[in-house]
């Protein structure tokens, strides 16, 4: 079967992507570079979708946080979960970069190699164009517990509510619902008591990466792997804005204090 992922270009997709190619093959690797705006189309977009108030705090928020070098944290408590798998591609397919995983030149490349399936993992909302180029249905990599945590930040505001039983990542089928198609499988990261919101994180990414490579190694095997529909009435459905600098500094300081050590989860 002829799999193309469809990624973005950080450490966590590098990750994902050099983990499947090697596991389970992939036909080529899509990363998505994102649309090309200038600066001030850029906040334009931002300021219609979240108005004055939010874009300010949101914009204060990401101020503080290059104040405190919190990008080389990030980068430093990936890699120490994620290991070299994230520092570089050493995929064996063709690595081919767009501007927009919409886009009409994204569409070309993926219909040259006329994939089996495609898979997702880190992107922006994906069109029903592009999830029509695959002949079988598309399957994504949730870095978040569906139905419960769905949208961005999936892995932060278990630990800002205190349900560490619902950390982790969901395979799913993808649909117009945003994380909200069929289930194919679930898993639970393995935890160490001093794990940052970072490598919290990162050990989401691996869980899921695992089950990914689970999912797709049974996909061909009829009755090993039955999807579960999603109620979506339950949980919610968060968005970038939603993470402000107040429920950032809330979990940062429940982690100093020891959260990890008192959750019903697996620990290192």
């Amino acid at each position: 079967m002829s799999f193309v992922l469809l990624t973005g270009d950080g450490q966590e997709h590098r990750y994902v992507a050099n983990r499947l190619d090697r596991e389970v093959g992939l036909a080529a690797v899509v990363v998505d570079g994102g649309v090309c705006r200038t600066r001030r189309e850029r906040f334009e977009q931002l300021r219609t979708k979240y108005g004055w108030r939010r874009l300010g705090s949101r914009g204060i928020h990401r101020l503080l946080l290059r104040v405190l070098m919190d990008s080389s944290r990030r980068r430093r408590d990936v890699e120490q979960v994620l290991g070299p798998d994230s520092s570089a591609w050493s995929t064996r397919c063709p690595i081919l970069r767009v501007q927009g995983i919409n886009s009409a030149a994204a569409h070309q490349t993926i219909s040259a190699i006329e994939p089996d399936r495609l898979l997702v993992y880190g992107t922006g909302i994906i069109g029903t164009r592009t999830l029509a180029l695959g002949q079988l249905a598309p399957l994504n990599m949730h870095t978040g517990w569906s139905p419960d945590y769905r949208g961005s930040d999936c892995t932060f505001w278990p630990l800002y509510d205190g349900r560490l039983d619902l950390l982790g990542a969901t395979v799913h089928e993808l649909t117009p619902d945003v994380d909200g198609g069929p289930i194919y499988g679930r898993a639970r990261p393995l935890l160490a008591p001093a794990d940052s919101v970072h490598s919290v994180f990162a050990r989401c990414v691996q869980a899921g990466t695992d089950e990914y490579v689970r999912v797709l190694m049974r996909l061909d095997k009829p009755g090993l792997v039955e999807p579960e529909s999603q109620d979506l009435t339950r949980g919610r459905e968060y968005r970038a804005v939603d993470l402000t600098l107040c429920a950032d500094a809330r979990v940062r300081w429940a982690l100093r204090r020891g959260l990890l050590r008192h959750g019903p989860v697996r620990t290192a």
